[in-house]
């Protein structure tokens, strides 16, 4: 579940960041593998904030390995922190970002981690099996 607020006994044990990247109208959404967290569903690029790294830096290497596209420190947006609890059996902080691109870039996929990716429409994005708070995420954007 993805709270606003500290759920009850909120232990977070990890900080994850995640970036919408938007471009004419449409984002980039990846499909994760069937053996990571969330496989075969579509999210965001995100992953864990590595020790000694700011959330700056973690969101700008993730985007970078995910997709391939290098993005500009000073071109990613802050938009809020979630607290998320994974199915009861761990709590984490969701560090939400949002950068927009005057070009769509080739994404060059991590086939270490994902199986496709694409580039989609907000509306379009939400009819698809998505991982757990990418829809709170994007109509925290969209609407």
């Amino acid at each position: 579940m993805v709270y606003e607020l500290n759920p009850l006994d909120f232990n977070p044990v990890l900080e994850v960041t995640g970036c919408i990247i938007e471009s004419k109208g449409k984002i980039i959404l990846v499909k994760r593998k069937d053996s990571k967290v969330g496989g075969g569903k579509w999210g965001i690029p995100s992953g864990k904030v590595e020790k000694k790294e700011n959330l700056l830096d973690s969101i700008q290497r993730e985007i970078k390995e995910e997709t391939g596209i290098e993005v500009n420190k000073k071109e990613i947006n802050f938009i809020h922190t979630y607290k998320v609890r994974r199915n009861g059996e761990y709590d984490f902080i969701y560090h939400l970002f949002y950068t927009k691109m005057a070009n769509m870039k080739k994404i060059l996929l991590n086939k270490e981690e994902h199986l496709k990716a694409i580039w989609i429409s907000p509306a379009k994005a939400l009819k698809l099996p998505l991982v757990e708070g990418t829809d709170k995420f994007l109509k925290n954007i969209y609407g």
